[in-house]
């Protein structure tokens, strides 16, 4: 059946999850509004015993008030009857009102703790997580799975069970009314609940295409709108839209072959209605089977088979929509259910040395995971490329040619080549380490494991001797200053996006990291200075003026170690110079390292560090590394000749 429980599933990034523990997941999400849900059940079973008493209140108006008023034995008959109905009528719709009112406020908070949830754990993990799945997958998960979910709690929790006893009471009170037309509606019940449970596990692959290819429809959404500036000046509009309808197609014979089905079984739950209501009406008023019924009890089973057969059709509407918001649960939970790969060990040191003296690496190996993105056909693979190597959300941290492309099409690739092999040097306290080397050498992928963003292969990095794995995960970033390639500024003013990193800094502190930078001009220039609100993005300011926050941002927390990862490529070069002093007395004395591109910024580091295919080929100084030749000199001669190094 479809609630079959053969344990858990792997399939990729989806764990599916069997009945019992699906069950068990989501009534723990509930634990905190049981208060709340012990009222509503209270108020369910008001509601469904005023819906019970109706139609027993109609028989006795028409077989009993009506005639005896008729005859004059009690005048008044009717209208008692009459004020008893409406009084039942207000009392179920009442709790009908206040039911539906406390259940929704239950989804309503369970779903935002939920969300919370979620959004906190996918802050956990590490970044391999966000390699192999696209940003608008996960948003998926955290907003359109979850609001299913919201409807599951808000709308299905106690309405099923409305109708679980809806069901008992209605077969209980006409079977005791009439036993023989009673079996009777409840042979040609019978085979419609059978069939609507199979047809439900029959529909449940398809609910599950269709949140996939809706996934799959979002997340091409979300790339592709970052990627509006380059269609539009290539011209490649048409070429996106293209796909974006090959989606939609997809999306829509997807959908419309499922609605087609559930409007085909609500048809059939129609006609079996009206079949149910001619067999009484034959059962009943035909002397072949005995008749004999009132005109009140026949009422009666009229109104208790409408109440019989659309309670089935709502359980079996609500099984559906079990399904389809199991579908989401299997994701969410999926999610949540991912173990990072970057944790803290147990007992970890949750303080550094306070005066430390020297980081190193010691042989470190490190491969990029190179499994396969889950649930894409082939169509996708441009879409992943895109996401890959062109959205900048996981691999600013990882260089292309390093091993840490993924398979777009869903398959495993070849084992990649490790992004480093054997690294061995030391960051002094109070140094300035410069890294460079063509793209795919390794830069990055050393920040990346420095930032522990992801773990070593093998080796170790260490601080005075000491393993950095032996600390907390927030006591080791609590060191670090980091300023990257990619530009990002939150939502909020200048000074909101200064304090990121160290809420309580006082004004005059932010003014002054940006005077550091010989940037007050950039204050200067801005309507309402720290207080200028900014654009998505940071649109309203230069590239230069977004770097420039970025740098003054990781200053303000005065860190003991400072990280640029290729900080002022994204700036033109006569900003650089114009920042270039700034930053000289920004890392005075403060340990440094320093992933560059153009040579000229590094002149002055204690050790540069050569990079290639995972290895360091060179490590010297500036003037060192140009009378030895090799790489180093290759690549400064290609940017002399260039005319960027002066």
């Amino acid at each position: 059946m479809w609630w079959d429980d053969d344990g858990p599933l792997e399939e990729g990034y989806i764990r599916r999850l069997g009945f019992r523990e699906m069950l068990s997941r989501l009534a723990e999400r509930l634990r905190p509004e049981r208060a709340r849900l012990a009222l509503g059940v209270v108020l369910l079973l008001t509601s469904v015993a005023a819906e019970l008493v109706g139609p027993l209140v109609l028989r006795h108006l028409i077989d009993r008030a009506i005639p005896a008023a008729q005859d004059g034995s009690d005048p008044s008959g009717i209208l008692r009857t009459a004020l008893v109905y409406l009084g039942v009528f207000l009392i179920g719709s009442a709790s009908t009102f206040t039911q539906v009112l406390i259940v929704a406020k239950v989804g309503l908070r369970t779903i935002a703790r939920l969300k919370q949830d979620l959004f906190d754990h996918l802050l956990s993990l590490g970044m391999d997580h966000f390699d192999r799945h696209p940003t608008g997958r996960l948003m998926t998960r955290v907003e359109s799975d979850t609001e299913r979910l919201q409807n599951l709690f808000a709308e299905v929790t106690l309405s099923l069970l409305r109708t679980v006893i809806l069901l008992v009471g209605t077969f209980t009170v006409m079977l005791r009314t009439n036993a023989e037309i009673t079996g009777a509606v409840f042979l040609l019940a019978l085979p419609f609940v059978i069939g609507a449970l199979l047809f439900l596990r029959w529909m449940r692959p398809l609910y599950q295409k269709v949140r996939r290819v809706y996934a799959n429809l979002s997340t091409f959404v979300t790339e592709y709108a970052q990627a509006v500036p380059i269609l539009q000046v290539y011209g490649r509009g048409p070429w996106a839209m293209d796909r974006l309808r090959r989606r939609n197609r997809d999306r829509y014979h997807t959908e419309i072959k499922t609605e087609f089905l559930d409007y085909c079984f609500w048809g059939v739950v129609g006609t079996l209605e009206v079949f149910a209501v001619i067999l009484i009406l034959f059962l009943g008023f035909s002397d072949k089977f005995g008749g004999g019924l009132t005109l009140g009890t026949a009422v009666l089973f009229v109104e208790y088979t409408r109440r019989l057969f659309w309670p089935l059709a709502l359980f079996t509407e609500q099984l559906g929509f079990i399904q389809k918001a199991f579908a989401s649960a299997d994701r969410v939970f999926g999610v949540l259910d991912t173990k990072s790969t970057v944790v803290d060990r147990p007992e970890a040191r949750t303080e550094l040395p306070q005066e430390w003296s020297e980081i190193r690496f010691e042989n470190v190996r490190f491969g990029y995971d190179a499994r396969p993105i889950p649930e894409l056909g082939d169509d996708d693979v441009d879409q992943m490329e895109h996401t890959a190597n062109g959205s900048g959300d996981a691999h600013s941290l990882a260089e292309s040619g390093n091993g840490a492309a993924v398979s777009a099409a869903g398959h495993s690739p070849s084992p990649s080549p490790l992004a480093l092999d054997g690294v061995s040097f030391s960051l002094r306290r109070g140094d300035r380490i410069a890294l460079v080397g063509p793209s795919g050498g390794g830069k990055t992928t050393i920040v990346g494991l420095l930032l522990r963003f992801y773990e070593p292969t093998s080796g170790r990095i260490t601080i005075d001797g000491v393993d950095i794995r032996e600390f907390s995960l927030a006591a080791w970033r609590n060191l670090l200053g980091l300023v990257l390639q990619d530009i990002h500024l939150f939502p909020g003013t200048v000074a909101d996006n200064l304090q990121v990193f160290l809420q309580a800094a006082s004004e005059e502190r932010l003014e002054g990291a940006v005077r550091a930078l010989g940037a007050s001009d950039v204050l200067s220039r801005l309507p309402k200075g720290l207080d200028t609100e900014l654009s998505e993005g940071g649109q309203n300011l230069s590239m230069g003026e977004r770097q420039i926050v970025c740098f003054a941002r990781a200053m303000v927390r005065e860190p003991g170690l400072l990280i640029l990862d290729e900080a002022t490529s994204s700036v033109d070069p006569a900003t650089e110079s114009r920042i270039q002093s700034s930053l000289e007395r920004m890392m005075a004395g403060r340990t440094s390292l320093v992933v560059a591109h153009r040579l000229s910024t590094i002149k002055n580091a204690h050790e540069i560090l050569v990079l290639e295919k995972g290895r360091i080929v060179q490590q010297g100084r500036h003037d060192e590394l140009l009378r030895e030749g090799g790489l180093y000199r290759a690549l400064y001669d290609l940017q002399f000749a260039a005319g960027e190094v002066a």
